[in-house]
């Protein structure tokens, strides 16, 4: 392949392989430009004509995507039955090349690298996209030392890609979370766990699990504890570990809600230890547990490492280890109060501010509210981040159901409109049509994205609607009895208030029950054809009585003046007020 034309390139030489592609630098003689032509590989069931299509289709994605530290797609080629991808040559050396060169990195350095990978993740994840197969053969480091990410491909939330291999190899499943390993799909948190796995590799030279089988790697990834990173690397920030720690959690929603988040996080490390280094040389006087190979003893005793067999210090307070780890906590503690003490209090206030204007009935009040929660979600506080995040969602739900409710026209999602179908369905009391609909629904969608409030409110009305089919299944034979025994009573005046009894019961129980608007109806037109007379109606409410036809002309009633008479409900009265969710 070296020194050969393919189509506008000139393949210079061989730069990388994988099983499944090779990877030449070639010349775009045109252009003038250095460039990586990436050669794929597909299924042998995908004829070329289909893998070009859906090659060409992904590129119109992936070729909008500008962020510093992700490899930039510039199109996509054939020759010869042949696919390839013309891509950003990245001048640097692979983070696997690196890591097999030095062993593990610099705490300082591991965190910079993180914070480059989470931004570039969330700038994926922004845009709906996943990594899906992120690894230390991914990753791409400059002479600059920044980073760079390769393989981003329209990946998308719990969805197969077309060309997706049978099996994961060992080496990559290494990287990937218990449920990717499950067949259960991608999610932005699969991505944090891998991003979770490649920091533990780089601050400790060693992988969470070493790659065995993958059943042998799944058991480990799903009931194995991860041993410390602090257990490898004496030096290793104690905040930096425990972020880790819960980036390689087997339960998704035991990880970092974002990959902003875990940027946040890790920039923070990165100011704080900074700090807190220079309060530990000043206050040991030049010693640092940083001079790796000096004295690992008296650095574990600085990290407040437990030493076995180790003496008891009889010197004195001032000069002992406890008091300059205590020294230097309370140092930090003080800083980090002053520092964020303020900030965290005033998110508070924006959190009852935000929650405040979503009590309004104001779609303008809503859409402040989530300005305010977007500032909240942009902040490191991550639990506050967490709530302003559903408390997002469920403004933007408000909106969307105020919006269909009004026949609003710019619904130019594509979720939006189909639930939209399944909603007016729901409002004209289809209820099967509906139930089929919104199970379509969940079943052809994504939770995992910016629309993930159109899928919770699908979800929500589905549960609803398989609930209230249940419920008719199990109460329609006793409904039916009750109106039987209702229309009999009905007949004899004496018994009619028994009957008013049972058909006010079925349309309090039953009302907001779509299956059973035909059983409704009937109780409905009950009341209205057979209305108690006067006396009746006071004897009802626990007046005296008197005989209708002892009073005056002007007390006598007429069956079209009785108050008890209830109307039917308003034909479009499911979810019509948008602060119902």
């Amino acid at each position: 392949m070296e020194n050969t034309q393919v189509g506008p390139f000139l393949v210079i030489k061989k730069v990388g392989s994988h099983r499944r592609h090779n990877v030449y630098h070639a010349r775009q003689v045109k252009q003038e430009r250095d460039v990586a032509l990436k050669f794929l590989s597909w299924p042998k069931e995908i004829s070329v004509s289909q893998a070009l299509a859906k090659v060409n289709h992904e590129s119109k994605v992936i070729k909008r995507l500008s962020h510093p530290h992700i490899c930039k797609l510039y199109g996509v080629g054939a020759v010869d039955e042949k696919i390839f991808l013309a891509m950003e040559l990245v001048d640097g050396e692979a983070l696997y090349a690196i890591l097999r060169r030095l062993g593990r990195l610099a705490p300082d350095v591991v965190i910079e690298y993180g914070i480059q990978l989470a931004e570039a993740l969330e700038y994926l994840h922004k845009e709906e996209l996943l990594h899906g197969s992120l690894n230390t053969e991914k990753v791409m480091i400059t002479p600059e030392w920044q980073t760079k990410l390769l393989g981003v491909r329209v990946n998308r939330p719990h969805r197969r890609r077309w060309d997706a291999a049978t099996r994961a190899m060992p080496e990559t499943a290494a990287y990937m979370p218990p449920e990717q390993l499950l067949g259960e799909g991608c999610t932005g948190k699969s991505d944090l766990y891998s991003l979770g796995v490649l920091l533990y590799e780089m601050a400790t030279g060693k992988l969470p699990f070493e790659p065995k089988t993958i059943g042998q790697l799944i058991q480990d990834k799903q009931t194995n504890k991860v041993r410390p990173v602090t257990d490898h690397v004496m030096n290793c920030p104690a905040a930096l570990n425990k972020l880790i720690m819960k980036m390689l959690q087997p339960n998704p929603k035991h990880r970092p809600y974002s990959a902003k988040a875990v940027a946040l996080t890790l920039k923070q490390i990165r100011d704080v230890d900074q700090s807190k280094q220079a309060v530990a040389v000043e206050m040991t006087k030049g010693f640092s547990p940083l001079t790796a190979g000096k004295d690992k003893t008296e650095a574990r005793k600085l990290l407040g490492q437990k030493i076995e067999g180790q003496k008891k210090n009889k010197g004195p307070l001032v000069q002992s280890i406890p008091f300059l780890v205590g020294g230097i906590v309370l140092i930090g503690l003080i800083i980090s109060l002053i520092t964020f003490w303020p900030f965290s209090a005033k998110r508070v206030d924006l959190m009852t501010r935000a929650n405040t204007l979503m009590e309004s009935s104001k779609p303008q009040d809503w859409r402040d509210a989530r300005k305010i929660y977007q500032r909240i979600m942009d902040s490191s506080d991550e639990l506050m981040a967490e709530e302003a995040l559903q408390q997002y969602y469920l403004s933007r739900r408000k909106s969307m159901l105020y919006r269909l409710d009004r026949a609003v026209s710019g619904l130019e999602k594509a979720e939006v409109r189909e639930f939209s179908r399944g909603y007016l369905l729901q409002k004209q009391r289809q209820p099967e049509q509906a139930l089929a609909f919104f199970q379509h629904f969940v079943d052809n969608y994504d939770r995992e994205n910016r629309l993930v409030y159109v899928y919770d409110e699908a979800q929500q009305r589905l549960e609803q609607l398989l609930s209230d089919q249940q419920q008719s299944i199990e109460d329609l034979a006793t409904l039916e009895e009750k109106l039987t025994t209702a229309d009999e009573l009905a007949g004899d005046t004496k018994t009619r208030v028994a009957a008013r009894e049972i058909w006010e019961s079925i349309i309090t129980a039953y009302d907001k029950n779509d299956f059973l608007q035909l059983q409704v109806q009937r109780a409905q037109t009950g009341l209205v054809t057979f209305p108690l007379e006067k006396s009746k109606v006071d004897e009802a409410d626990g007046f005296a009585t008197e005989d209708s036809s002892q009073l005056p002309d002007d007390r006598s009633s007429s069956p079209g003046d009785d108050d008890s008479v209830i109307e039917p409900e308003n034909e479009s009265g499911v979810g019509t007020d948008p602060g119902k969710l």
